[in-house]
């Protein structure tokens, strides 16, 4: 089958901690292609944007986390279009012990329409991206913010392909995302049990 142009797709990134479990993130692209693609093409160009976009962070990531896959759905055709491995990202790279797995640095995309903003929760990192004070070291918050560059202003690959959007619910419509903000706080991240919730 293929992705025809105009299509929304959902992509999930999973990443695995062995002993606490799956971290996940989902992001919306449009896709902008010159024409309709397989399946198999875009699964394979959106698990490479991600992978250039976990890129930007991988440093601070735990060694104890390892990449799992990347998940894409058509929203528009309701239908699944697979799973494929991360082209190149194996494990994290940051040595020492882990920060608590709901600690997450927080990053959000902006849409410019009120109270319409996408979220992204991430992690898990090492000790070593806090500062001596608590808040988010300033080197992660560096990377923090080339995650949020790469992802609102076009991935480096395919970029005109993939336009990075959010939900916007009172208009029942997608926008595109022009703007990121990061933050230096710490953000918590719900837990979900297993076995329970979606």
């Amino acid at each position: 089958m293929t992705v025809q142009y105009g299509d929304i797709l959902r992509v999930s990134t999973r990443l695995n901690v062995s002993d606490t479990g799956d971290v996940v993130n989902v992001f919306h692209y449009n896709y902008l292609g010159e024409g309709p693609a397989p399946d198999y093409q875009v699964l394979g160009q959106l698990a490479a944007v991600m992978d250039v976009l976990y890129q930007t962070f991988d440093q601070f990531v735990t060694e104890r986390a390892v990449y799992v896959d990347v998940n894409v759905f058509d929203v528009t055709q309701a239908r699944p279009l697979g799973s494929d491995p991360w082209p190149t990202l194996e494990y994290g790279l940051a040595i020492g012990d882990m920060l608590p797995m709901q600690t997450a640095s927080f990053v959000r995309g902006l849409s410019g329409y009120s109270r319409n903003w996408a979220r992204k929760f991430l992690g898990p990192f090492a000790e070593g991206a806090n500062s001596s004070n608590g808040s988010v070291s300033s080197t992660l918050l560096g990377a923090m913010g080339e995650f949020g560059a790469e992802w609102i202003h076009g991935t480096s690959l395919y970029a005109e392909h993939y336009e990075a959007i959010v939900r916007y619910k009172k208009a029942e419509t997608w926008k595109p995302l022009i703007a990121f903000v990061v933050t230096d706080v710490w953000a918590t991240v719900r837990r979900r049990r297993a076995g329970r919730g979606a």
